[in-house]
């Protein structure tokens, strides 16, 4: 059985149709579509179609080498899952019930075909999502794999939805507190370029008829101006060169670990990314520990999810101390990186036996201080940003208004 991309125009209402379906031979493909009143104008099995008709996304998902959906998708195809396996549907109905949910537009329908496909050719679920790793992560497959030997993977699919619903969540609040302090930083600096450039060299000329002598501030401001006017150009491309430079050296292992400690070490920034790696640590390995996972690969693959590099390296470190017979409390004690309210309650959840139920807790509490956190820091980085922009345009306005005001009070 082989995937196959179609398009074609519809019998019944003479539109373009465009959609994916399971045939044994191309031949088959082209008398399925006949039956369901489709004149076929292009066919392609799935490989041929990811490489003959690639839409923009594609070119990009192509040049990184990795296949991916939208987050919000994965989601909903975890939950959809979970809910059908929990009803008592085998594997293969579940992907199959799964498949006639999804709009035939959406990049999660191939995916689930070839999943399917591979179910059929026997093998297993895990098995199956490892061989598209840009869209499954090694704790998905590694959770999915545990679900599947303890024969609870509905449970631990919903429990994995939830896990992914919360994640998406806090990056979407974290990106929502930079999005408007930054609109703010860039439409006050488009103002005062706009005040330097254009209005500034306007009222210069009205002092230098009148032979008029300056304030400092004035005279400062219309150097300024000339440097702008005649370099501006130059300043842009400079910046531009330097942003990239610097984005594709922050990209390099030696960069991210460089910017991470920067990070760390800012007064307020890095204690919440504290809480932040807290609760992702948290939630990943109270999961994999709660699915059966063994300690030294639950902390493995939970260093691959937190996000950074410098996390990630003490966490690997971590492991190899409990597999030498550390407890893990003595391991993540030395990383020197969870705060100690975490580490105390990840102690005692190992002294009593409940390691996973403590994680859980572990995981709401800063939850709830991320959540916190994070409205202070919109609360405060506002205010800032709109006083230092408002004090730029404020000096520039005080600058050019101020000889005025000295010429009036001469007349």
């Amino acid at each position: 059985m082989s995937v196959f991309h179609y398009q074609g125009l519809s019998a019944a209402n003479g539109k373009i149709t465009r959609g994916i379906l399971d045939a044994q031979s191309e031949r088959d493909a082209r008398r399925i579509l006949r039956e369901k009143g489709v004149f076929t104008t292009q066919l392609y099995r799935a490989h041929q179609t990811v490489e003959k008709h690639r839409t923009i996304n594609q070119y990009w998902l192509g040049f990184r080498g990795r296949q991916t959906v939208p987050v919000r998708e994965q989601i909903i195809f975890t939950r959809q899952m979970a809910t059908l396996l929990n009803a008592g549907f085998s594997v293969v109905d579940a992907l199959t019930g799964v498949e006639e949910q999804i709009r035939p537009e959406e990049s999660m329908r191939g995916v689930v075909m070839k999943l399917r496909s591979g179910i059929r050719e026997g093998e297993s679920l895990s098995e199956v999502l490892s061989h598209f790793p840009g869209i499954f992560n090694h704790v998905y497959v590694s959770l999915v794999g545990a679900g599947e030997q303890g024969g609870a993977l509905g449970s631990v699919l919903e429990k994995l939805a939830v896990v992914m619903e919360t994640q998406e969540r806090t990056k979407t609040r974290m990106t929502g507190i930079m999005i408007y302090p930054a609109l703010l930083v860039v439409v006050g600096i488009a103002i005062s370029y706009f005040l330097m450039t254009v209005i500034v060299p306007q009222v210069a000329g009205v002092f230098e008829d009148r032979q008029q002598a300056l304030p400092w501030i004035t005279r400062v401001l219309l150097l300024l101006s000339h440097f702008l006017r005649e370099w501006g150009l130059a300043i842009v491309m400079i910046v531009l060169v330097t942003v990239l430079f610097a984005g594709t050296w922050m990209q390099s292992p030696r960069g991210r670990r460089h910017l991470e400690k920067l990070v760390l070490a800012t007064p307020l920034l890095g204690p919440f990314m504290v809480q932040v790696m807290t609760m992702r640590f948290s939630e990943v390995a109270g999961l994999l520990i709660r699915g059966g996972v063994p300690i030294v690969k639950c902390l493995r693959v939970t260093s691959e999810t937190v996000g950074m590099i410098v996390f990630k390296e003490r966490i690997v470190r971590a492991s190899l101390s409990v597999e030498q017979g550390e407890s893990l409390a003595e391991a993540l004690s030395a990383m020197r990186m969870l705060p100690q309210l975490a580490l105390r309650m990840i102690q005692t959840g190992e002294k009593s036996g409940n390691l996973e139920m403590m994680l859980e807790r572990v995981r709401l509490y800063y939850q709830e201080e991320v959540d916190r956190t994070s409205d202070r820091l919109m609360q405060l980085l506002e205010p800032v940003v709109i006083l230092v922009m408002g004090s730029v345009i404020g000096v520039i306005v005080v600058a050019v208004l101020l000889p005025i005001f000295e010429m009036n009070s001469f007349f």
